[in-house]
């Protein structure tokens, strides 16, 4: 029993080390918009703006928003209806929670394997971002891992219930 339990421990802290990277991620996101979106506007008071500024913009806001789901998963920072939840006797309560988080984890693997699959077609046909003229193909990538790490989130809560990956 003592190596579940170590197993359990590795699982945990490898799940809080990803999802504290990929928040320190989404906030490297949230600053590098702020400078973007700051010195375009400088920058275009003396006709200069930023060449790219909008793909710029655009690719932050997808490494802020993939970098911040696994964390508002792990917090359990989404909106929930607990209204009808609370009223249920507990037997059910535990019964829907169970399923539900179920339905979510299949969700969540569902848009890891599409985002992968959507990575891999733009990689192939060399699809490039219109004024930056980079790579498209890894934001899907990033998408599929953060989707990835919010499904394996969401499986610790299933098997750990009450227990935090982290705290807000």
């Amino acid at each position: 029993m003592g190596w579940l339990k170590k197993l359990a421990e590795g699982y945990e802290r490898l799940l809080r080390g990803l999802v504290l990277a990929l928040a320190v991620v989404s906030g490297a996101g949230i600053v590098g918009m702020m400078a973007v979106i700051c010195a375009d506007v400088i920058l275009r008071m003396f006709g200069h703006p930023i060449r790219g500024g909008y793909d710029m913009v655009c690719v932050l806001s997808v490494v802020t928003l993939a970098g911040a789901l696994p964390y508002t998963t792990a917090v359990k920072g989404h909106v929930a209806v607990e209204l009808f939840f609370l009223k249920m006797p507990k037997p059910w309560r535990v019964a829907v929670d169970s399923v539900m988080r179920l339905l979510v984890i299949l969700l969540f693997v569902l848009l890891t394997v599409q985002s992968a699959k959507y990575g891999a077609q733009l990689q192939r046909t060399g699809e490039l971002m219109a004024t930056l003229r980079m790579q498209a193909c890894w934001l899907p990538w990033l998408i599929a891992f953060s989707c990835a790490v919010s499904s394996l989130v969401v499986l610790y809560h299933l098997l750990l219930p009450g227990k935090a990956v982290v705290r807000p």
